[in-house]
């Protein structure tokens, strides 16, 4: 009879139950009805977490040779696992088992193959939950067959029929990004790529509310743009969000895809988009919905708010890996009439998980439990890099071999806080999640899962804070993790899943000498969260920092700030006399003699402005082309902004250089007229003579590189020293 383990103090333990009792599973796997029973396990609901009860089977007196398979089903927020331990001789060995894709919400298969060497033995499944959000697993279905176990394909049943009724493909198999049908058609229907012309919305579908997602044509649209970016004409067509009534408070409107399965960690979202949102109140998110529970939050992966560049911008928003079904949603919410977002040319790159093509890994490779190679720096960095976590789990020997880790899920591990700043930010009980708390941790890129966070909002303006890890070996030594705050209130710090590599050994009882972090005592205390502190102890507003004013009497708001403001390029190759330098420019709140933005030129050691831009721009970006001629190399192209008093601010975008190429120059008249000499080989090209010989070739034939004896000691070091001693 398979029995609870007895764990002193443990409150969850395996029960036997039915689905007329419950409210899922709400079937057994045995008979598929209400009535048949299963056994069950939850997590514990109080505080002092516990790790749930083993279920152990009893005692099998030959164990090899055989396939123990299961049927399992699981529930919840984020992901759970389940080690499966086989106990001979008192000794408990974590093995890897093989488990159908696309197991959550669903009785799904599992089984383990017993190789020939066991003897006798006892089968225990240890479950772990996440702190208080994970909702259950159940079993049904135990059994022992000898001899090894079929491919796990042959005991799900099929749901989808391709390659004219060829090819039968499992529920996981479909929207997984890997074409399994040859004809393709597991992943045509699943929006995957659209760019809105003749499949329409390609099945992403729409939520409305006061604010809509509309399938536009861009010359019938009565907004901006009036061009498409799959065809760039105006006969093209996208998806545009709109304001239904600007008079009532507006709902976000929502464009949501098929559901998809099994996304690789590589995984982008991509997007064009066309934005004229006004404000930071108007925002586009594009957000993960995963299957199954309806009420369980979205998480956000990518915001846009205003933009005024008034052009087809491209957005990768990271999906990261996703091992279960999901739906990326783009929730747009307008707060004016006049706004609109405009998307075009949906993708999904990289988001595969790669196929075994090899039957043997190279040594310095770790073969997966799934049959793929991942090089063995991938193990056990909390990234699920085979694509079935058996690089993160007991056949890795994570817990075993790579101490220090901590996921952050239970708690902080080894590490210690060396001060309060640093908080465990974790979701609420039940899977609850505070209203403002839609970031997502990196273990199970889920916004219910944790992560240490140092928020800025409730320490003033370059607080240190600081926690560290366990002494380790060889060495020893131990790492510190020190964050300081900024002055944005709504900015925080946030780490997840810790490791080393393989090697590293926590010490039982070495110490190391105490580091004294220097501390500044800052007075008085009354400055809040919104003010900055002066060395002197004086308070100001944190606005004022870093305004090229003195407002702190010792001027320690303007510590490592200049009036001039410097961006600099070079040293650059000979230019054309057609050269020039194109670039976009922002000028904000700029009035007469506050700030001088000017474009300069150094060459022989001397400077000389090519360009003064002036003026506000009214808050939009515009293009500038500055004229630059011929120029020796080498020189150098420098951007200054040089700041006065007052709330001026320039900002600059796509600096290109256009033109600029000095080989093969072709002159109406004799070089010799612009101070030039031909080229040896070209007659009708143009260098400078100081650009013969200088490794460049500037020539188009390279002709100018060919004939140098007349300059002594000359080399590159490609063959040789060249007499150089």
């Amino acid at each position: 009879m398979w029995e609870n383990q007895d764990i002193t103090g443990v409150f969850s333990t395996w029960d036997r139950n039915t689905g007329s009792s419950m409210r899922v599973p709400n079937t057994d796997h045995t008979f598929g009805t209400p009535y048949g029973s299963y056994a069950v396990v939850y997590p514990q609901r109080f505080p002092n977490y516990k790790s749930p009860s083993k279920l152990v089977s009893p005692d099998i007196d030959k164990c090899g040779d055989a396939c123990f398979s299961f049927w399992m089903y699981r529930n919840g927020t984020q992901v759970h696992d389940m080690t499966l331990l086989v106990r001979t001789n008192g000794q408990d060995v974590a093995r890897d088992f093989e488990m159908a894709a696309d197991s959550e919400d669903r009785w799904a298969r599992g089984q383990l193959y017993l190789p020939s060497n066991i003897g006798g033995c006892q089968i225990v499944f240890a479950p772990s939950f996440p702190v208080l959000r994970a909702k259950l697993f159940a079993l049904d279905d135990l059994e022992f067959k000898r001899g090894r176990c079929s491919p796990l394909e042959d005991v799900n049943h099929p749901s989808f029929t391709c390659d004219d009724g060829n090819t039968h493909l499992t529920s996981d198999k479909i929207c997984n990004f890997a074409a399994d049908c040859e004809d393709g058609l597991d992943e045509t229907h699943c929006g995957t790529f659209c760019d809105f012309e003749d499949n329409g919305t390609c099945n992403w579908s729409r939520e409305d509310s006061k604010t809509r997602w509309v399938l536009e044509e861009a010359g019938s649209s009565n907004h901006e743009p009036k061009l498409d970016q799959t065809t760039a004409t105006e006969s093209g067509h996208y998806v545009s969000l709109e304001l239904v009534n600007a008079n009532i408070v507006s709902e976000p409107g929502r464009l949501v895809s098929p559901f998809l399965f099994n996304a690789a960690p590589s995984c982008r979202f991509v997007f064009w988009y066309y934005s004229q949102l006004s404000g930071d109140s108007s925002t586009v998110k594009v957000r993960l919905r995963r299957s199954g529970n309806r009420f369980d939050r979205e998480t956000t992966i990518l915001v846009t708010q205003g933009s005024k560049r008034v052009q087809w911008e491209k957005a990768e928003a990271v999906t990261s890996r996703v091992n279960h079904r999901f739906a990326v949603v783009l929730e747009g919410d307008l707060k004016r009439g006049n706004e609109s977002f405009v998307v075009d040319d949906i993708s999904f790159d990289q988001c595969a998980l790669p196929a075994s093509t090899v039957d043997k890994c190279d040594k310095d490779m770790y073969r997966c439990a799934n049959g793929n190679c991942i090089h063995r720096n991938q193990l056990c960095d909390f990234a699920d890099d085979c694509g079935d976590r058996s690089d993160e789990g007991a056949g890795a020997k994570c817990d075993v071999s790579y101490p220090g880790r901590c996921s952050f899920e239970l708690g902080i591990c080894d590490w210690t806080f060396r001060d309060t700043r640093w908080r465990l930010h974790r979701s609420g009980s039940s899977g609850r999640v505070r209203p403002d708390s839609d970031f997502r941790d990196h273990t199970e890129n889920s916004i219910y899962g944790n992560a240490l966070k140092l928020p800025f909002t409730y320490y003033p303006r370059g607080t240190t804070a600081t926690f560290q890890s366990p002494v380790l070996f060889q060495g020893p030594f131990e790492i510190l993790i020190e964050g300081v705050t900024g002055s944005d209130n709504n900015g925080a710090w946030r780490v997840d899943d810790v490791s080393f590599s393989d090697g590293c050994t926590k010490s039982a009882n070495a110490t190391l000498p105490t580091l004294i972090t220097p501390t500044t005592v800052l007075k008085p205390s009354k400055c809040g969260s919104d003010h900055f502190v002066c060395k002197n102890g004086h308070c100001i507003d944190s606005a004022s920092v870093c305004d090229f004013k003195n407002d702190c009497d010792d001027g320690s708001d303007e510590t490592g700030v200049s009036d001039t403001a410097i961006m600099e390029a070079g040293p650059l190759r000979a230019t054309s006399k057609n050269s020039r330098v194109e670039l976009f420019y922002f000028a904000s709140k700029v009035l007469r003699n506050e700030i001088d933005f000017n474009v300069v030129a150094f060459e022989n050691s001397t400077s000389a402005p090519v360009a003064y831009l002036t003026g506000d721009t009214g808050g939009n970006w515009t293009k500038a082309s500055i004229e630059l001629g011929d120029r020796v190399a080498p020189w150098y192209l420098r951007l200054e902004a040089n700041g006065h008093q007052g709330s001026s601010r320039v900002a600059v975008d796509d600096v290109t250089m256009v033109e600029c190429s000095s080989a093969g120059q072709k002159r109406g008249a004799k070089c010799e007229d612009d101070g030039m000499v031909s080229c040896p080989g070209k007659a009708d090209e143009c260098i400078y003579d100081e650009q013969f010989c200088n490794f460049v070739k500037d020539c188009s034939d390279g002709s100018d590189e060919a004939s140098c004896d007349r300059y002594p000691g000359r080399c590159d070091f490609e063959n040789g020293t060249c007499g150089w001693k």
